[in-house]
């Protein structure tokens, strides 16, 4: 996890990783430390993003497959909202519009291949 930290961190004066490859290390990132399945990451939108940042408190969400028995609690950690702002930045260039979710695909709509980019971009 302290590679992938380091990998972001230069990315942030470089600014050459592609919108594909942030998404997947962030995602990575995330998922590892909040430790909940990819469900309630994946459906988060930049309007939870600012919720987070303005409160500086967890997100409470039962937008998820088992939302109706129980909610998560998602933080994003201070040092990683500026690697989800520069992602946000690619993702404007890349496709030429502003992001609803976090972790949007190119057709700007819920990430459905998160796994598949963790094993071309991790492993």
């Amino acid at each position: 996890m302290r590679g992938t930290v380091e990998i972001l961190n230069k990315n942030l004066a470089e600014n050459s990783l592609s919108y594909k490859i942030q998404q997947t290390l962030n995602f990575f990132l995330l998922q590892g430390r909040l430790n909940v399945r990819a469900g309630p990451i994946l459906t988060l939108t930049w309007e939870d993003f600012q919720w987070i940042e303005d409160n500086d408190a967890p997100l409470q969400t039962d937008k998820h497959k088992t939302g109706s028995h129980y909610t998560v609690h998602i933080q994003i950690e201070k040092d990683q909202r500026q690697f989800l702002k520069l992602q946000k930045e690619a993702f404007v260039r890349e496709v030429g519009e502003q992001p609803k979710f976090i972790f949007a695909s190119h057709k700007n709509k819920e990430e459905r291949s998160i796994c598949r980019y963790l094993r071309e971009v991790i492993f």
